[in-house]
């Protein structure tokens, strides 16, 4: 039984919009990856702009999901993977085998570590995908285990008309990957604990294992009483939240995927080209490079790793501390050696798991296409979970006052339909085109 929420009052909020901006930030870093320059680039070269409203509508989608998230980590204090386990226990299991069938390939870094090859050496030059893959992975644990503050180095970092040809199962994979997507989404919540907004102030800030003393996290968070002066205070973090999901996760992304759409429609689709599902960086800079010549090509592939590692930064980041934050508060006896150990654990055997996953692939000749869209799909399933449940878990635990109102329980409502209803539709296809 997870304990009560205890009672305190929320801080107060001292700091301006821009010196508390970030987790918002973060959240775009891993938003903009292969969806905005992989996945809808690649759908937009073969269908044309018909589709442009899917990406629109998937990115509306998540804002309103990100902020019933964000109320909840505002409000207690707590990730939202912890309230999810006050509805039923075993939602921990459930989101870890959520995070690891949907991310665990590792799509992003194989796509990334690609992108860096054919920037220094090309595609043809030295190393295998599986070299330039650890490569990424490298680096990565480079800029997570270096600096004291895990958090930081993450914040520094980083018409509706369906066509014919279109599945529904594509449908359901474009419409998750326009934004975070999948369980990604969820990792809101431990950016804002980590900035200290509203209730996370009241929760230590997680510590490198390497750098920094391993202080005791609370496995449960707050809850303040209903007084003028809380509730007051909580307006303003939550008017925090509502400006940095859609300055930052909303416009940003939608500006940056309808950037890289409108750039397949220029170059790519009026020659009717689509990339190939191996090299889709390499073919997208090569046909770049007769555009605008070698610099076109240096240049996208350049931003084209900078991109995707990104993703790869911090879905690595976000899974593991996913898993460390489930165990920690299921498990008493892992709190002994720390959630900066637990997280060490997770993130160590993530890459090792990243790695080992490439080569075998790169043997049976599965190409990093296969890897992103597996997550896209499982990541769909998985918020055909969560949505509702972050609904419900909001109207059910918080107090009255700052529950979510009429309107925003109905985009909710709405946003759990699409998800559920694609869920099931995907179902219905998997086995009717088998048959």
């Amino acid at each position: 039984m997870i304990p009560e929420l205890k009672k305190t009052d929320i801080p107060e909020r001292t700091r301006s919009f821009w010196k508390l901006a970030g987790p918002g930030a973060v959240l775009v870093g891993l938003s903009i990856g292969a969806g905005e320059i992989v996945i809808w680039p690649r759908m937009v070269a073969e269908f044309g702009p018909s589709m442009i409203w899917a990406a629109v509508l998937g990115v509306s989608l998540q804002l309103v999901v990100n902020l019933e998230i964000g109320r909840w980590t505002v409000a207690t204090g707590e990730t939202i993977f912890t309230g999810f386990s006050r509805v039923w226990r075993g939602f921990g299991a459930v989101f870890i085998f959520l995070t690891l069938v949907g991310w665990l390939a590792p799509g992003w870094a194989r796509a990334s570590g690609l992108a860096l090859k054919g920037l220094l050496v090309g595609p043809a030059g030295y190393g295998s995908d599986t070299f330039w893959t650890v490569i990424t992975f490298l680096i990565v644990a480079a800029i997570l285990f270096g600096p004291k503050i895990v958090y930081q180095s993450m914040e520094k970092t980083i018409l509706m008309h369906i066509e014919p040809g279109v599945s529904v199962k594509s449908l359901f994979i474009a419409l998750v990957f326009a934004g975070a997507g999948g369980t990604a989404n969820l990792f809101y919540s431990f950016y804002l604990r980590d900035k200290n907004i509203g209730m996370g102030a009241k929760i230590p800030r997680m510590n490198s294992p390497f750098r920094g003393k391993v202080e005791a996290v609370p496995t449960t968070g707050f809850l303040f009483d209903e007084t003028p002066k809380n509730l007051e205070r909580f307006r303003s973090w939550w008017n925090y939240v509502r400006v940095d999901q859609a300055l930052f996760f909303w416009f940003l992304n939608t500006f940056t995927i309808l950037l890289f759409v409108f750039g397949a429609l220029a170059v790519l689709h009026p020659r009717g080209i689509v990339p190939a599902a191996g090299t889709l960086i390499w073919d997208e800079a090569e046909v770049l490079a007769h555009v605008w010549g070698e610099t076109g090509r240096t240049v996208f592939l350049a931003v084209g790793f900078a991109t995707l590692f990104g993703t790869q930064l911090a879905l690595v980041d976000g899974c593991s501390r996913t898993i460390a934050d489930i165990v920690y508060t299921a498990s008493r006896s892992t709190r002994k050696r720390g959630l900066s150990w637990l997280y060490l654990m997770a993130a160590g055997g993530w890459m090792v798991a990243g790695c080992v996953i490439t080569f075998v692939m790169e043997q049976y000749g599965i190409t990093d296409l296969g890897f992103l869209l597996n997550a896209a799909y499982m990541g769909g399933f998985a918020m055909a979970v969560y949505v509702p449940l972050t609904l419900y878990m909001n109207h059910r635990y918080l107090p009255k006052p700052i529950r979510p109102k009429l309107f925003a329980t109905s985009l909710m409502g709405v946003a759990s339909l699409i998800y559920v209803g694609f869920a099931v539709a995907s179902i219905v296809w998997e086995v009717t085109s088998r048959l």
